[in-house]
């Protein structure tokens, strides 16, 4: 309210002295801040789950992690603003704590943060790759992106297509016979990715550059950290590839801390029908603060917890806190089901303010922030 105070009685000639457009929108965003909290504070029946604040971790790559800090930027602001959440992405100078830190987190109301959560994961980059063996004939190599037709497809897809040298050293002849070309974009425009990839084979083929070589790849790095994600022993991904019609192979990073999962196939239904199994079993921890009555009412609940999680299948964990008065409950579960995360967050709340001890006007059954 002391922010409200201050906008209101500030004096207009000096508003208008120093007149600064930056200024005025974090005038008006206080403004805003200030009044919507005035709002919830002097309304008795408001309703106090729009009030509480959770935090969703979500297991990441760092390479998905600083195309968001650098690419998506602008995005990631937006989704603050609209939201009305706060995200963290642990973006570190240190190369070796960005490799080993694959967590970002998301902070405010419940429902802000599902859908923060969900157009986040929208943005996240997908990347994939096939090579081409070069006509002997060609003069030279005359496969520019930053030509004209290939400028249009990249437009007409909204992809960005990269032509480097072959780094596979699998095939033959020597590489400088060979490229292998790269197209990135992000997951909503997964439906252009497919259209797109399809009109630069077509591209290639109509104007005799090479023969493509029959797959197509992605990959994905996975933190080891969870090993639950792949398994311990890969065993998961023998019967995927099979079920999708993909060869899948694992090469650990030299810190022992990123798991690189490389998906070969014929097309593109089938790298990105198994990258979606592998990136669908990211883990998701949604945590939110408890005080010591509800704790003690939860304790009481442990076997309907118990159940909860198994027909949910999540894991639902209280743990101490910082505050020795209070205690955090963690609902684990993966990006699959993080929906599923949020219902039985909905469970407990009710579970909590249900209980016979607790009643509208007693503070205890409020949740802490």
């Amino acid at each position: 309210m002391d922010n409200f105070n201050k906008f209101v009685n500030l004096n207009p000639q000096n508003i208008l002295r120093n007149l600064n457009p930056q200024q005025i929108q974090s005038a008006a965003n206080a403004l805003w801040d200030s009044a919507n909290q005035y709002v919830m504070n002097s309304i008795p029946s408001f309703n106090l789950s729009f009030r509480e604040s959770i935090v969703l971790l979500m297991d990441i790559s760092p390479e998905v992690r600083l195309f968001l800090e650098h690419e998506a930027k602008c995005e990631l602001d937006a989704i603050i603003r609209q939201k009305r959440c706060k995200i963290d992405l642990n973006v570190s100078t240190n190369f070796s704590s960005v490799m080993d830190n694959c967590q970002i987190s998301i902070t405010g109301p419940p429902k802000g943060v599902h859908d923060s959560y969900l157009e986040i994961r929208q943005l996240y980059p997908i990347t994939v790759w096939f090579d081409l063996k070069l006509n002997p004939n060609l003069r030279s190599i005359v496969l520019d992106p930053n030509a004209e037709p290939l400028q249009e497809i990249q437009k007409r897809h909204k992809i960005a297509i990269c032509v480097v040298p072959l780094q596979n050293s699998t095939y033959q002849p020597m590489p400088s016979n060979h490229i292998s070309i790269y197209i990135r974009t992000n997951r909503f425009n997964e439906e252009k990715l497919k259209s797109g990839i399809e009109e630069l084979s077509k591209f290639i083929e109509s104007h005799k550059y090479g023969d493509i070589y029959p797959k197509i790849q992605t990959k994905i790095d996975v933190p080891t950290t969870q090993p639950t994600i792949i398994g311990r022993t890969y065993s998961f991904l023998d019967p995927l590839a099979a079920k999708t019609s993909t060869q899948i192979s694992v090469q650990k990073s030299p810190s022992n801390s990123m798991s690189n999962v490389s998906i070969m196939g014929h097309n593109y239904a089938s790298i990105s029908s198994a990258r979606s199994e592998i990136s669908d079993r990211f883990v998701v921890d949604l945590m939110f603060n408890v005080n010591g009555y509800q704790s003690k009412v939860l304790e009481n609940f442990s076997q309907q917890l118990e159940r909860m999680g198994e027909e949910f299948g999540v894991s639902i964990l209280l743990k101490p806190n910082s505050n020795p008065s209070n205690k955090t409950m963690i609902i684990k579960g993966t990006d699959r089901e993080v929906t599923k995360l949020f219902e039985v967050r909905q469970h407990i709340v009710r579970m909590i303010e249900s209980s016979p001890f607790n009643t509208n006007n007693n503070k205890r059954g409020q949740f802490v922030h």
